[in-house]
């Protein structure tokens, strides 16, 4: 036996002064629920909760219900509402293909539903408990895999940049079932298509998704950010987020960063730095360029001496075509 926690949540992208609230008013109906049978194929069923909500901002215009156990999320429905305040019905199709947990048998799980806006920023909660019963063998939980993330981490990404990539899924049941991208923090410009519309079947497979990291989130001033690359399928906790990844503010100050970062690939062991007169000296004659750490070159020639003394104070990368070198002049 399987309990789950059915919820009624609101996201709302700014915290309003009055009692925001979401209540299920006929709650005390489900408070069991039987999924269909797996081992025997029975069809779904439907229940339908009665939703008020009250004092709801105008961006969290629409209500998304679905079942949540072991932090999966499935059979997800999306209707619109209207704020601040009204009342709606919500049909919610009970399938049978609750994922199975290592788990005991008793834990309560989650079932959800909220209100949201693009961000999905703050919470509003009318949740109440429900014991999901599963008569069955349940399927494995759905998951979801970026297949060429690290050529994707490797190359860098900046704003507004358009990316292409491979997501391999197994174990969905639904072609309607939804992957989200987005970055995080901040929340913004997810994209959800669903695996049909990707060419996607179930309930494995693969789909190619064509993504435009966003622009306006990072600062002037800044040359990058480090954030969350987030991909879920039906915003489930088995996702394949990459975390702590850097968005460069355009693709040239990226660019920039990658050509100081691969100098470190070939360093040079063997050559002499006079502090007093800023001369850097070198076994033999060799080709050489000297860039800041925005990745201009500031000095470039050829020989066995190069000379800082016309630079700043600061951190320099000496390319030259026998190895490279990082200088700290002070």
């Amino acid at each position: 036996m399987k309990k789950s926690i059915l919820l009624i949540t609101a996201f709302f992208a700014s915290i309003a002064i009055f009692a925001q609230t979401v209540t299920v008013t006929n709650a005390a109906d489900f408070a069991t629920i039987t999924t269909p049978n797996p081992d025997t194929n029975e069809g779904p069923i439907d229940i339908v909760l009665n939703v008020d909500y009250e004092d709801v901002p105008a961006e969290a215009s629409t209500l998304l219900v679905a079942l949540n156990p072991n932090d999966v999320q499935l059979n997800v429905v999306q209707v619109p509402i209207t704020p601040p305040t009204g009342s709606i019905m919500v049909t919610l199709q009970v399938t049978n293909d609750i994922p199975s947990d290592s788990n005991a048998a008793d834990e309560k799980k989650e079932v959800l539903a909220f209100a949201h806006n693009a961000s999905f920023s703050v919470i509003v909660n009318g949740n109440f408990d429900a014991e999901i019963i599963n008569p069955g063998t349940p399927p494995t939980p759905p998951s979801v895999t970026i297949n060429n993330i690290s050529d994707l981490i490797d190359a860098g990404f900046y704003q507004g940049q358009e990316i292409t990539f491979e997501v391999s899924y197994v174990g969905v049941t639904d072609n309607q079932s939804t992957i989200q991208v987005g970055w995080a923090p901040p929340f913004q410009d997810f994209i959800q298509p669903t695996i049909e519309s990707l060419g996607g079947i179930t309930p494995d497979g693969s789909v190619t998704i064509s993504y435009t990291t966003p622009t306006g989130f990072v600062t002037a001033g800044e040359d990058s950010v480090s954030s969350d690359l987030i991909v879920f399928i039906n915003a489930i906790a088995q996702n394949d987020n990459q975390v702590g990844v850097d968005v460069f503010i355009d693709e040239a100050t990226r660019d920039a960063a990658l050509s100081v970062d691969s100098f470190s690939t070939n360093e040079l062991s063997s050559y002499s730095y006079n502090e007093s007169t800023d001369e850097v000296t070198l076994e033999s004659s060799a080709e050489y360029s000297v860039y800041n750490l925005a990745g201009s070159t500031v000095a470039e020639g050829e020989g066995t001496v190069i000379s800082l003394a016309g630079l700043n104070d600061g951190i320099y990368i000496i390319a030259t075509s026998i190895g490279n070198l990082k200088i700290v002049k002070y």
